[in-house]
């Protein structure tokens, strides 16, 4: 009795365990073939999607319809530009259309030109220097001396956005400028109400921007799991001097990683190099100029490219850099765009000063720390370079001259000697061989 109650138990048990195993297989089952059923219900929205675009871009004319008649509803392809905005960028499809427009901060010294396509400088005038070149009839002209202004330049970060298949580049979205006081400017490229990606620039001193890059409630836009975004930085630089071979030799991109000495791309050839350490500061510099980016922490890695272009090109070389920033709520830089002068330079205390080409060793010292001051004192009070220069040599030979002196007479005196060490040599050597017949 006791033994049919428990096999009676045992068969209820098994029947429970089957119940719930088939319970369960159909429910795996059922959410496998629901996300089956949602993930090619979104295909086939992605693939219509792509479809009206491409019927956008590339309109199919209807021969059926007279001049009076539409093939498509306007209201229907607003929708669908739209939807082509959002596929390509994301949260921040409401910023990409607009008009370009640009806005100015200007100083006794510098003028800044800031266009709202993509939030960025666009122009800077030097207004002290002049760029100076040749006409047909080789006569010299001079005209404003302009940095930034070339279009095939580019300043462009490439943002990792959710949902979105490619990078969203910055210079396809229109900023909106938000304040402009006359020192400083505030661009946001929003993607909601109080969702933006800003961008601003503020006179700090002669020829220096602080400049703030900052992300405003966008962790459900950014996608953090990158870890890093990229600033992707081209430059064509102008031939600004007479010696247009000359200064080629002197436009490079130097930078400086943290804790070593800064360093610079090949001079005479192409060339690229990639440091995956973290970078203090990128300046693309030609013989006489220089526009540097200095981040108050480190850019996490960089590559740069230099490339020579030919002789009667335009421009002297393309200088490109490509600078890795942390994705965190905002960045800090500072933007350096003006002449290669020492002691400006050198304020920023970070080596920046070690693009001017004095040398290295011990003759980048002198360069340094005596020639350049005499220059300097020389300049003060005579206008005219060349006079300078022949001054700086004359003084120069002034005060090494009792070193030559000693170095002359003493090579006057072994040359008077060498005669008598030639004849004493000769006597030697008879000596030895008279020596060694004797010894025979």
């Amino acid at each position: 009795m006791l033994q049919d109650k428990n096999r009676l138990i045992g068969f209820i048990l098994l029947g429970v365990l089957f119940v719930a195993y088939i319970w369960v297989s159909n429910k795996a089952n059922y959410e496998r073939i629901e996300e089956q059923r949602v993930q090619d219900s979104l295909t086939q929205v992605q693939a219509l999607m792509e479809d009206s675009i491409k019927q956008i871009n590339n309109p199919i004319p209807d021969t059926n319809l007279d001049s009076t008649q539409t093939a498509v509803n306007p209201g229907q392809v607003d929708s669908l530009k739209d939807l082509k905005l959002v596929l390509e960028y994301g949260d921040f499809a409401i910023a990409a259309s607009g008009s370009e427009e640009t806005t100015t901060l200007e100083t006794d010294l510098v003028q800044y030109t800031f266009t709202n396509k993509g939030g960025r400088l666009n122009k800077i005038w030097l207004k002290e220097y002049k760029k100076i070149n040749w006409d047909e009839e080789k006569n010299k002209v001079e005209s404003d001396l302009l940095l930034f202004e070339d279009e095939k330049n580019d300043f462009t970060y490439h943002l990792p956005v959710k949902n979105v298949k490619n990078l969203v580049s910055t210079s396809d979205l229109y900023f909106k400028l938000v304040e402009n006081n006359g020192q400083k400017v505030v661009f946001r490229a929003f993607a909601g109400p109080n969702q933006y990606f800003e961008q601003k620039y503020e006179i700090k001193d002669e020829y220096i921007l602080d400049y703030d890059i900052q992300f405003v409630n966008l962790d459900n836009t950014i996608d953090k799991s990158k870890n890093n975004f990229s600033l992707e930085w081209t430059n064509y630089l102008d031939k600004i001097e007479r010696a247009h071979s000359y200064a080629r030799n002197f436009t490079t991109i130097y930078y400086k990683e943290s804790e070593d000495s800064p360093t610079y791309c090949s001079c005479r050839s192409d060339d690229e190099v990639t440091e995956e350490k973290g970078i203090d500061w990128v300046s693309h510099s030609n013989q006489f100029f220089n526009t540097s980016i200095i981040a108050d922490n480190d850019f996490s890695a960089m590559t740069s490219e230099t490339k020579m272009l030919e002789t009667e090109d335009d421009d002297l070389k393309k200088l490109h850099s490509s600078l890795s920033i942390p994705i965190q709520e905002s960045f800090g830089m500072t933007i350096y765009s003006g002449p290669n002068e020492f002691s400006r330079l050198r304020t920023f205390n970070n080596g920046l000063d070690d693009i001017i080409p004095y040398g290295r060793s011990i003759f980048g010292t002198i360069n340094r720390w005596v020639i350049r001051p005499l220059f300097n004192f020389f300049s003060s009070f005579i206008s005219n370079k060349g006079i300078v220069i022949i001054l700086v040599i004359l003084l120069v030979k002034t005060i090494l001259f009792p070193l030559t002196y000693k170095m002359l007479y003493s090579q006057s005196k072994m040359s008077a000697l060498k005669p008598q060490i030639e004849a004493i040599k000769k006597k030697l050597g008879d000596d030895q061989q008279a020596v060694q017949v004797e010894t025979m």
